[in-house]
């Protein structure tokens, strides 16, 4: 495809004429959608300096729809001259490798600085993963001065490119921190924020590493515990990915073709990364059936058609950089910060919504809805997925989340580690009754949380708070 202005206007048609910038696609299903997710990301790009952003996450969490608000706010808040701002999908553009990449990038700021006065300009790369060795093109750009006094925020799916391309650029990025941005589906608490913003006003927010501030938190959040529980079964079966939200919301059940469109978007990445769907299938459907249990990659081969367990490892951790789920390891001791490798580990469905896409389709389930039913009435399973979501919301907020198994009989699910030498234990019992045998661990480790369904209480030392999860979950920031 020839690259030249009038090729890239067509994806910025507020040159033209800034009210179609209100038009847009993404921006009317925005305004039209039953619940709107104004992300936090929204403020944490400094848009007043040349610097150069990565912002990676699952697919369908919203990202194109970030940077259309970014740059409608830029358009009729700001006031920033139109062709100023330039936005380019490069899944739809033609820009196959770095060096159409490239030549999008020149062709559009030869113009713009050509034509304009302006002190500063703004680039939107969307899905830029779909351009071969990306990051080359945009620090030959960088290398060249053609990037000073432009703002670029270059957004992707896969963690696998993005990642890696956005350290090939250390140094030239400009002076800031911060520039590596992710995306997660909404944390059930952003998920209160938008769907009953008046009583997300009302819940506290907790510091997990005090177990007795875990518990007044907790409590005075419990005032709440009725309409907190309700919002809680519903994020269970849309998550926080914002178009199964707004389809709950709507029509009090999510819509097929939302399962659709989220599962045929996994299955392109998949497919992109170089991978075997049918190996995917076999592979998630294995980790599904081992529950919360720990696993080796051995175990994982033994339940597929793949024959090594290199194999299998690497699918496991590819797929964790595209967001479907997180891999938790085994730490050396209780004391020792380093992971045990060779243990078995344990692996989480990012989201509410993934597990129950994928569940179905690995199970050959035709009506996804009716199976998230099934499943979160189950007593059983709906403990398993209430761990799950514990896991997710842990690995998103801290870097060093661990769990610990000395056998069969000792185990504690989450340990959380922040420097310099915070570390608190967290177990999930999602039972209406809780007895001395499920503090056991805890008592052991010497403090700790235990997450239950509906106990509140707290040891005498203060040192193990026993609190609802779903309370828990809203009041954590």
């Amino acid at each position: 495809m020839e690259i030249n202005i009038s090729t890239i206007a067509r994806q910025n048609p507020w040159w033209a004429d800034i009210k179609k910038i209100s038009e847009d696609y993404h921006l009317s299903l925005f305004e039209e959608a039953k619940v709107k997710w104004y992300p936090r990301l929204l403020s944490e790009f400094n848009l007043s300096k040349g610097l150069v952003y990565v912002l990676r996450g699952p697919r369908q969490t919203g990202k194109t729809t970030l940077l259309k608000l970014l740059i409608r706010n830029l358009l009729l808040d700001k006031k920033i001259n139109p062709k100023a701002v330039f936005y380019f999908a490069c899944d739809q553009g033609g820009a196959k490798d770095e060096h159409s990449l490239r030549e999008v990038f020149e062709t559009y700021l030869e113009w713009a600085k050509d034509s304009l006065s302006e002190r500063l300009f703004y680039v939107f790369l969307d899905e830029v993963t779909y351009t071969k060795n990306w990051a080359t093109g945009i620090k030959i750009i960088v290398d060249k001065g053609l990037s000073r006094n432009t703002v670029v925020i270059a957004t992707g799916s896969s963690s696998l490119d993005l990642r890696h391309g956005g350290e090939r650029m250390p140094g030239r990025r400009g002076k800031g921190l911060g520039l590596d941005k992710i995306m997660l589906p909404m944390s059930f608490r952003e998920f209160i924020s938008n769907v009953s913003a008046d009583l997300a006003k009302k819940i506290p927010q907790i510091d997990i590493f005090n177990p007795a501030d875990v518990y007044k938190g907790v409590r005075e959040a419990s005032i709440y515990e009725k309409e907190i529980i309700k919002l809680f079964k519903k994020y269970l079966f849309s998550g926080g990915f914002p178009r199964a939200v707004s389809s709950l919301f709507s029509g009090n059940k999510i819509s097929k073709d939302v399962y659709d469109i989220y599962r045929q978007a996994v299955i392109g990445d998949i497919i992109k990364a170089g991978k075997q769907e049918i190996y995917f299938r076999q592979i998630a459907a294995a980790v599904l059936n081992k529950k919360t249990n720990p696993f080796d990659w051995h175990d994982i081969t033994r339940e597929t058609d793949i024959g090594s367990h290199n194999t299998v490892s690497n699918y496991i951790l590819d797929i964790e950089q595209l967001f479907v789920w997180d891999v938790f390891y085994h730490p050396k001791s209780l004391n020792d910060k380093r992971f045990a490798f060779k243990k078995r580990k344990k692996v989480y469905f990012k989201d509410p919504f993934i597990f129950h896409t994928l569940r179905s389709w690995c199970e050959g389930i035709p009506d996804e809805w009716l199976a998230s039913q099934e499943y979160i009435e189950n007593p059983q399973t709906l403990g398993f997925l209430v761990e799950a979501v514990v896991g997710s919301y842990l690995k998103s907020r801290f870097k060093e989340v661990v769990y610990w198994r000395k056998d069969s009989e000792e185990e504690i699910d989450f340990i959380v580690r922040q420097l310099p030498h915070q570390q608190i234990y967290l177990e999930v019992k999602y039972q209406s009754r809780i007895s001395s045998f499920d503090l056991k661990h805890l008592k052991k480790a010497g403090k700790g949380i235990l997450l239950s369904k509906n106990t509140l209480d707290i040891s005498s030392d203060g040192k193990i708070a026993i609190v609802p999860a779903a309370c828990f979950l809203s009041a954590v920031s």
